[in-house]
C-alpha cells in the first residue's frame, strides 16, 4: 500500500466518523494526519571517530562493539558488592 492509498483509507474513515457523529474518533484521525513526523536518524561513530550512516556499516560497527565487550570481560571476574566496584 502506498502513501496515497493510506491517506484515502484515513479520509474514508474520517467521513464515516463524521456521518455517525463520532467526533472523538474523527478528531483522532485528524490529529494522525496533521502531526509532525519524526524521522529516524541512523548515525553512529566508528572506532576511528568517523560518522557511519549506511545500514550495513552500522550493523558491522555494532557487531565490532559487541565483540569488543565480550573480549574485554572474558578474563575478568566481577563481584557485585552494591558499590559498583570490581
Amino acid at each position: 500500500m502506498d502513501r496515497a492509498d493510506h491517506l484515502m483509507i484515513i479520509c474514508r474513515e474520517m467521513e464515516e466518523h463524521g456521518k455517525r457523529n463520532r467526533s472523538k474518533d474523527l478528531l483522532s484521525k485528524v490529529e494522525k494526519l496533521t502531526r509532525n513526523a519524526c524521522p529516524a536518524v541512523k548515525v553512529i561513530r566508528a572506532q576511528n571517530g568517523q560518522t557511519v550512516t549506511q545500514t550495513a556499516d552500522i550493523l558491522e560497527r555494532w557487531k565490532e562493539y559487541c565483540e569488543s565487550l565480550s573480549e574485554n570481560t572474558a578474563n575478568e571476574t566481577y563481584v557485585h558488592d552494591g558499590a559498583g566496584t570490581k
